[in-house]
């Protein structure tokens, strides 16, 4: 018997809880260790006090920790039970059931518990938790940017595409690897300029344009309503097309950028402010030190994103929420 199989046994897991305090009689297998605090939040306190989270030690595991995502156990999703469950990254597996069998497994099998949006990134970085990270993120004077607008119009953009893309991918009909999808979807630097600057870019939109009729002739135009009503099935609306995308490119290719922007253009506010207040000289320099300090220490935007749970009220993190009902 393949050792990993002992780790969905009742049994088994039983008397391991009994040989050690530190060991429970529920486990729920995670990616990496990173991935431990948003299910946590996730999941609440008194849930997570009946489980212990395994990363290392999970079934099919690798000793190289650059091998702790969930394809070193997926094999294992029909396994899963109320003693030992997944919490994973959904990707595009639950919107491509036919794509592959383990596909199925984590859409069938109640106690692989996933991200409804492609990744737990995708959930931090949602307009409520950015939004707030935000309204903290400033000296002085706070930024008027209006994230909500720039995510909603970038989703506008891409849905049509990401549909197309989801339909051809269920059919294993897409020309192009995922990764070359989210370099073709995601805006360059001078298309993000344009959006951070004047709310929008008509070179992105042509751009995006062309790519979708691209794809349209391979699905011949076909009717992607099944498609469509899977992803309304799992949150999708059209304006948060944003949260389907790869949650790592959306934050730093989308988030990131936005981030390094509001905060150079703050940074220009507040030097300009202590100009006029007459600093000048060593006491000006030491002063624009300061801050742009501030901006690398109590109000670091990763840190104030890390310790957001505003992705608690959306929608989608209802929806992640509402899996756990099984295990209650």
């Amino acid at each position: 018997m393949d050792f990993a199989n002992y780790l969905f046994d009742q049994d088994y897991l039983k008397s391991r809880a009994s040989y050690s305090e530190n060991f429970s009689s529920r486990l729920i297998f995670i990616e990496n260790e990173k991935d431990q605090h948003f299910w946590t939040v996730i999941m609440g306190k008194e849930l997570c006090k009946d489980f212990e989270f395994s990363m290392a030690n999970g079934p099919g595991c690798s000793d190289n920790t650059s091998e702790r995502g969930k394809f070193r156990f997926e094999d294992y999703y029909h396994k899963a039970n109320e003693n030992a469950c997944f919490a994973v990254d959904s990707d595009f597996d639950h919107l491509t059931p036919n794509k592959a069998p383990r596909h199925n497994h984590l859409i069938n099998n109640q106690f692989v518990f996933h991200t409804f949006v492609y990744s737990k990134e995708s959930v931090i970085n949602c307009i409520k938790n950015i939004e707030n990270c935000i309204n903290d993120y400033y000296y002085t004077e706070k930024s008027d940017f209006c994230i909500e607008h720039a995510l909603t119009y970038i989703s506008n953009v891409i849905k049509d595409i990401f549909i197309c893309y989801i339909f051809l991918s269920d059919k294993s009909c897409v020309p192009y690897k995922d990764s070359v999808f989210h370099e073709t979807v995601i805006p360059n630097i001078k298309e993000m300029e344009e959006i951070f600057i004047q709310g929008k870019s008509t070179d992105y939109e042509q751009r995006i344009n062309d790519s979708h009729m691209e794809l349209e002739r391979i699905a011949n135009n076909e009717d992607k309503i099944k498609t469509l009503d899977l992803l309304k099935l799992h949150g999708f609306n059209g304006s948060n097309c944003y949260l389907f995308i790869n949650g790592h490119v959306l934050e730093n290719r989308i988030i990131k950028p936005i981030q390094m922007k509001i905060k150079s253009k703050l940074i220009n506010v507040e030097i300009e402010k202590i100009k006029e207040q007459g600093f000048n000289g060593t006491q000006l320099q030491d002063k624009i030190k300061e801050i742009k300090n501030s901006f690398e220490s109590e109000c670091k935007f990763e840190t104030l994103r890390r310790i957001s749970n505003e992705f608690m009220s959306e929608n989608v993190a209802k929806l992640i929420v509402s899996q756990f009902d099984v295990l209650t």
